[in-house]
């Protein structure tokens, strides 16, 4: 499950950082990236952090 959440955090990057979410806020653009790189950065933290569950399919 945790392959799962790595391959979403990867994609989610990709889409925050392209074309419509940095002409969204532009207005605040100073502040944009090292808000989104943060919360990266605490998903990657906290995605490690927790127990990996396995489903057994019961």
């Amino acid at each position: 499950m945790k392959r799962d959440v790595w391959i979403f955090l990867f994609l989610l990057g990709l889409v925050v950082f392209n074309w419509p979410f940095i002409s969204i806020f532009r207005e605040n653009f100073t502040i944009y990236p090292f808000v989104v790189w943060f919360l990266l950065i605490l998903a990657i933290i906290l995605t490690n952090l927790l127990p990996d569950r396995e489903d057994r399919g019961d």
